[in-house]
């Protein structure tokens, strides 16, 4: 490493930090040895999306987190419906191609359904379904 590279990852550092992070569902903040900044990148494939991110190290042991920020930034996160055109496209395509099957109420005409049911088992009633108490007291 060059110096001009060791003086840029110095300055990238914090030991100073006046945050307080908890654990999930903890009362007690972790204890933040120090932070730094650094460029993080992420190939798929033919793209690739990179953002800079403020990265903490602990003293207590633990699993590594992105933040929900720099998941959505890195596209590994996505919050809502996927966008997707081509599958709209085709629905359309194939709701033109066979239009009959998608238009009526889709009701069987002089049909009926003969369930077959064995003698031998005996028949037994399921209890009801429990009402949940904010039900029953509202």
């Amino acid at each position: 490493m060059g110096n001009e590279e060791t003086r840029k990852s110095e300055r990238n550092q914090n030991k100073n930090q006046t945050r307080k992070l908890y654990a999930y569902g903890s009362t007690q903040p972790l204890t933040i040895m120090g932070s730094f900044t650094a460029d993080v990148k992420l190939c798929t494939g033919s793209t690739s999306k990179q953002t800079e991110a403020e990265f903490f190290v602990l003293k207590e042991k633990g699993k590594s987190l992105l933040s929900m920020t720099l998941a959505l930034e890195l596209g590994v996160l996505r919050l809502g419906p996927e966008e997707n055109s081509v599958a709209i496209s085709q629905v359309e395509n194939l709701k033109g191609k066979y239009s009959k099957l998608f238009t009526g109420l889709g009701k069987l005409k002089d049909f009926e359904l003969e369930i077959p049911i064995d003698n031998i088992v005996k028949p037994v009633v399921q209890s009801s379904r429990r009402n949940m108490l904010y039900i029953i007291s509202g």
